[in-house]
């Protein structure tokens, strides 16, 4: 193929894509709505973060107390986020009823959100089709749909959507007639905030490096100043003051400062320690085919193009802080955990769309590299699709959560009691929230026989727990290959 060929095929390429700008955009939210919404009430429910959330939602209610979360009826401490997150999840359970659908509706719903915010606000920054290019690498990224994204109840998909908000919020304050949008950006940060607490700070480091970066700060007025500052620290004060009410209010705030904020960025909290390096290996393992491309494209772009370039370009400047502050900063800390850098995902799908445009277009590269571009492109798209499709539709059941679920379907009388040795997160929220029963633990099957309800047991291979069956004359209510409930 010829240069002149190619640079053809890719002018017919792009005028398509222009003249159906409209067809792709639906094509972009179709796929997103797929990926993030389809099989959503599909287990299993994690033992992580989801499960306390759901949970700690459903006491909200039960409670009537909409501010200090409890879990099996005590004081949380160890959820320590403000709340939120649980108010989102509350609006999931009322449309949805108390079922996993309504747990997670709020994640897949703020992952649509945020790929929309992208179809919308990018064409008039770097064109429709990095725009598009944007859209369905979002949409395809396996990481920003599973580790505690769009597909489970957790908060990092909310924090997400108010993170990409207050970077767009942060773009068109430096725009003629953008005084309100310095404000704005501070409601997002105070958002951040009362959804994911201190995680929020990274927001301030882009606000400040960008500002000096651009000679941004040079042309904010002193009063826009104090507006994103009243904005961003005003509603914070409110919650700490609604919180510090409460009699473990003092408490309470101190364990979130010391242990969520303090001790996270200077120890290994819970045994999640790493290097420096930790995020990149997640990224190439558990992201490969996009990680590939990045690679490959940047180093392209940098032997070729050089960076001198696209040094004054604002919102490339705004998109890469956006991608690199979340990776330095938890690179840095020695607390580390995957989902810590959900953030980079959407501004890292804004730059992987700007980045293969500007290479396709690059006078510079021969057709080889245009080539080879295109095609790594094509392929991180069906690989990674691939693998989101494999487990959307084939989701993996945990027998014990699988067996909760059923008894929703025997009509148990609302609020029995169910005892279990030892309740997990996630098998707790089942039984709790979903079945509506009240799980309470034993220490020993024989003193289970003078309470009422059901005692749900593990079929081990020593059949003990069989043997107490029978032994008992009780009932197996039901039943699978790993446990059974029998009513007492």
């Amino acid at each position: 193929m010829s240069e002149k060929i190619l640079r053809g095929t890719l002018k017919r390429f792009e005028s398509l894509m222009e003249t159906r700008y409209s067809f792709c955009v639906v094509l972009v939210f179709c796929l997103a709505a797929y990926n993030f919404f389809y099989h959503l009430g599909a287990g299993p429910v994690y033992d992580w973060d989801e499960a306390r959330n759901g949970v700690n939602t459903y006491e909200m209610l039960q409670n009537h107390d909409f501010c200090a979360g409890t879990f099996n009826h005590q004081l949380d401490h160890w959820n320590l986020k403000p709340p939120l997150g649980d108010w989102c999840i509350l609006l999931g359970y009322r449309l949805f009823g108390f079922s996993i659908m309504g747990l997670r509706f709020y994640s897949a719903f703020s992952c649509l959100l945020m790929v929309i915010i992208l179809l919308a606000v990018l064409p008039g920054i770097f064109g429709k089709i990095p725009t598009l290019l944007a859209g369905f690498v979002l949409t395809m990224t396996p990481l920003f749909i599973y580790a505690h994204g769009a597909r489970t109840g957790d908060f990092c998909s909310l924090f997400c959507l108010f993170y990409i908000l207050f970077l767009v919020c942060l773009y068109k304050a430096g725009d003629r007639g953008g005084g309100l949008f310095l404000p704005l950006a501070g409601i997002c940060f105070a958002l951040g905030f009362l959804v994911y607490s201190y995680h929020a700070v990274q927001l301030l480091v882009i606000l400040i490096a960008y500002l000096f970066l651009t000679g941004l700060y040079r042309e904010v007025s002193f009063g826009r100043y104090v507006g994103f500052f009243l904005c961003a620290f005003l509603p914070i004060a409110g919650w700490t003051i609604w919180r510090g009410s409460y009699p473990d209010g003092a408490e309470f705030l101190k364990t979130a400062l010391v242990y969520d904020a303090v001790g996270r960025t200077t120890q290994v909290i819970e045994g999640h320690g790493g290097d420096w390096r930790d995020y990149f290996r997640d990224l190439g393992r558990e992201n490969p085919y996009w990680s590939l491309y990045m690679a490959v494209g940047l180093l392209l772009y940098f032997a070729v193009v050089g960076f001198k370039a696209d040094i004054k370009n604002k919102p490339l400047i705004l998109v890469v802080l956006g991608t690199l502050v979340p990776l330095t900063l938890f690179s840095i800390v020695p607390t580390k955990l995957v989902w810590y850098i959900d953030p980079i995902y959407p501004p890292l799908a804004v730059l992987t769309g700007w980045l293969t445009i500007r290479l396709l277009k690059e006078p510079k590269i021969q057709k080889v590299g245009k080539v080879i571009v295109f095609l790594l492109v094509t392929v991180a798209m069906i690989r990674s699709e691939r693998e989101i499709w494999k487990i959307i539709n084939i989701p993996d059941s945990r027998p014990s959560q699988k067996l909760l679920s059923e008894l929703v379907a025997m009509n148990v009388p609302p609020r029995s009691e169910i005892l279990k040795a030892s309740w997990g997160q996630a098998d707790r929220f089942m039984a709790e929230v979903v079945c509506g029963l009240n799980p309470v633990s034993f220490k020993n099957p024989e003193d289970a026989l003078s309470e009422s309800g059901f005692i749900m047991l593990e079929k081990d291979t020593t059949k003990a727990n069989e043997s107490f069956v029978r032994k008992n004359h009780l009932e197996v209510y039901l039943q699978n290959e790993e446990w059974m409930v029998v009513k007492l």
